[in-house]
């Protein structure tokens, strides 16, 4: 089954240069974008267009850059999902994740998740 998400909840811009009309068709008041990118709140509000919702910020590039050594930034944005929503503990990620990857590459993930959970900046 595939179909479109017509009324989001929740918005996540893994990649800021995606962001168009399609982001934020059916935004509602409540709705929570989280965005990658190096520019502010506020910034990404204006260039969205948006007047409503909540919208938090992080570059999760960069920090995935500086603890992984590559531009990987799903695990990145887990961390500020996480945050944000509140739908999951930040410890049952950071479990899952290191059972999911293991090893270097697993502590390597849950440092990122940590840091982009703290990291995140909502206006």
């Amino acid at each position: 089954l595939h179909s479109s998400v017509y009324e989001p909840d929740v918005v996540v811009v893994l990649d800021p240069t995606l962001m168009g009309p399609a982001v934020v068709e059916g935004l509602k008041p409540e709705t929570k974008v989280v965005v990658n990118t190096d520019q502010s709140p506020e910034e990404i509000r204006a260039i969205m267009g948006v007047p409503e919702g909540k919208i938090y910020v992080l570059d999760a590039t960069s920090l995935a850059i500086k603890i992984l050594g590559r531009p990987i930034t799903n695990t990145a944005m887990l961390g500020a999902v996480v945050k944000v929503t509140g739908m999951v503990e930040i410890d049952s990620m950071l479990q899952v994740v290191g059972e999911r990857f293991g090893g270097r590459i697993g502590e390597l993930n849950k440092e990122l998740i940590k840091t982009t959970y703290e990291e995140v900046v909502e206006d």
